[in-house]
């Protein structure tokens, strides 16, 4: 049983102590972090999920038309003039709470993003987690229409761990200690400027920096143990801005990076080692960490985002513009022990099979798709009804999708706008011929549910399991989805269906508890 209570968070600037401002967050429910990061929400596969959401915040509340965008045009030739435009933000006090990541129903009372909780009420949600659900990292956050990316980018967000069933994971996985690492990149500038044409009160910092804060604090320090395993569990929260990260040693500790899980997902073939880690709006890394620190007296080593990753885009900037955080984010303090834990063994975990391997699925004709996430999110070519999505009166679908059956989709302009797929994972098939770029951070077979990487067109394959109902897709920055970057699917038939092939695929995939396991290879 969680409460949530979705309030106004005073914050400080930790750039300039003097530059105090207020968000929105669950500071009320996080045990007095000080920061508006919400509680981690540990649950089990099979779990029900109770959840009391309480908007604290009151009115007034603008709408999207008591704020038009005024700017001042000048055109040579014709002199200046006022142009008026819609605002795609507002509604800012009232919020909902969506589940990202998570593999269950979008029906209201669950993971439903159309639900509105207007300031002074609360909902009750009763998120039922399915009993074949994998183990991995997940995250939280408002989903209101049009106030997502002032909500969300402001702070108010939290993890959810899905724990590994006993007996899902060897022991060297599943002892191996865990460091939860919830990064949020704040672009103060960037969000004065979305909140004010909300008309928001409330956010309004004099600072026009940016920065990450982990788990709610500023450049904190974790400690180790020389050559111990921990399992870092990264979510990168942002409204725009990626990051790309590594470990930085040359304060002594020398650290190695071998990759686990994305997207809350464990790869196929597991572990694989990296040299750094990409992030974008939504993302999320399970990292096994190991460090070596030579010095009797201690080691550190930062993680750090280099800056190289291609990040998000802005309209008025060209493709190959880079908008990724630059900065130190974590240091390690290493103590030296004189031991290393053993290499970690390579294992093929059993998967749930709305998670087997769709690389040799069959794909009716039917049931092929091209999807172009950009304004009016085009469907086979045809944009979908009212262009922009738009909550009240809510546009209509993209499309009828059948559940319980496998469908292939090439992807297109996710080279600057993140693709976020709700309760359904996608598999990656190709990267449009850029496979091999020397990154194994990606690789052919990996699941995600927001991707974004400057590979051109990909292709991907899902399956629609289960559950009927809205299917969201949205670019992932989220004031493009506020935008009306954003639509969904219905997905049509007899709820629980599910996909007959996935155990012709794998005959050692799994639709009830029992079927958990792994080989080592």
């Amino acid at each position: 049983r969680f409460d949530l209570d979705f309030d106004i968070v005073p914050i400080t600037s930790p750039l300039d102590s003097t530059d105090r401002f207020y968000t929105r967050g669950f500071a009320a429910n996080n045990g007095g972090l000080g920061a508006p990061l919400g509680p981690i929400m540990r649950v089990n596969p099979g779990d029900t999920i109770r959840l009391r959401l309480n908007n604290r915040l009151q009115y007034p509340n603008p709408n999207c038309d008591d704020n038009p965008i005024v700017q001042e045009v000048s055109i040579a030739g014709f002199g200046s003039f006022t142009m008026e435009e819609q605002n795609h933000i507002c509604y800012l006090n009232t919020t909902n709470l969506h589940t990202h990541g998570l593999h269950v129903s979008s029906k209201p009372g669950q993971d439903d993003v159309f639900t509105d909780v207007k300031p002074g009420t609360s909902t009750e949600y009763n998120i039922e987690v399915p009993e074949d659900h994998m183990g991995g990292t997940h995250w939280y956050h408002p989903h209101h229409h049009h106030a997502t990316a002032v909500q969300a980018g402001g702070g108010a967000a939290g993890m959810i761990v899905v724990k590994d069933r006993e007996g899902a994971l060897p022991p060297a996985y599943a002892n191996m200690e865990e460091v939860p690492f919830f990064m949020q990149l704040v672009d103060l500038l960037h969000m004065r400027t979305l909140a004010a044409h909300g008309g928001d009160a409330l956010f309004r910092p004099r600072g026009n920096q940016n920065f990450v804060i982990v788990n709610g604090q500023y450049q904190p320090t974790h400690a180790m143990n020389e050559g111990q395993w921990y399992r870092f569990r990264m979510v990168y929260a942002a409204v725009e801005r990626g990051a790309r990260l590594e470990i930085d040693g040359t304060n002594g500790a020398q650290c190695e990076m071998q990759l686990l899980a994305k997207d809350g997902v464990y790869l196929h073939e597991m572990p694989r080692k990296i040299e750094s880690a990409a992030f974008f709006s939504g993302a999320r890394a399970d990292v096994a960490v190991r460090c070596s620190c030579p010095s009797a007296g201690g080691c550190a080593a930062m993680i750090r985002s280099n800056g190289r990753h291609a990040g998000a885009v802005r309209a008025t900037e060209t493709a190959t513009t880079t908008q990724a955080f630059t900065g130190d984010i974590l240091e390690l303090l290493v103590t030296r022990t004189g031991r290393m834990d053993p290499d970690l063994p390579k294992v093929r975990v059993n998967r749930p099979c709305y998670l087997a391997d769709l690389r040799n699925a069959v794909i009716p004709e039917a049931n092929k798709h091209d999807l172009n996430v950009q304004p009016g999110m085009l469907w086979d070519g045809r944009p979908m009804q009212g262009f922009n999505f738009r909550h009240s009166p809510r546009t209509p679908p993209i499309a009828d999708v059948p559940v319980g059956q496998v469908h292939e989709w090439k992807i297109h302009e996710q080279t600057r706008h993140p693709m976020h797929l709700h309760i359904n994972h996608y598999q990656i098939q190709n990267m449009g011929g850029n496979e091999d770029r020397g990154d194994n951070f990606y690789e052919p077979g990996d699941w995600h549910d927001t991707f974004l990487e400057r590979v051109g067109m990909i292709t991907v394959r899902l399956q629609t399991d289960r559950f009927v109902g809205n299917m969201v897709v949205h670019c992932h920055i989220l004031e493009h989805e506020d935008e009306g970057m954003m639509g969904y699917f219905d997905v049509v038939g007899q709820e629980g269906t599910r996909w007959s092939g996935a155990r012709q695929l794998d005959s050692t995939c799994y639709m009830e508890a029992s079927g958990v396991g792994y080989s080592l290879l």
